[in-house]
């Protein structure tokens, strides 16, 4: 039961989160592409976390200091793109 229960949040999180992408982009009247850079009309997130999923950002250690590489798996300007659709809290969460 505990287990159904998760699920059932976890879904209600999920669709949540299609209807604000969904929104904002309405709102702003912005463009999200997708894989091999197709528009999506009506994005959802299980195309947005397809997206991210790729996201790598190596660190490069040098003796006592640690550096951040490039990014790995998406273009930056994607991402901010995205989340700068999904709003400010997004922004802080990934800066």
């Amino acid at each position: 039961m505990a287990l159904s229960m998760i699920m059932v949040l976890s879904l209600l999180v999920y669709n949540f989160l299609d209807r604000e992408l969904i929104s904002q982009v309405r709102k702003h009247n912005a463009v999200i592409r997708g894989v091999e850079n197709r528009i999506l009309k009506r994005p959802t997130m299980r195309a947005v976390f397809i997206l991210f999923q790729g996201i790598s950002k190596p660190y490069l250690i040098q003796g006592a200091h640690e550096q951040a590489g490039e990014m790995d798996g998406m273009e930056e300007e994607k991402l901010w793109h995205i989340l700068e659709i999904l709003g400010e809290d997004f922004v802080k969460m990934y800066q």
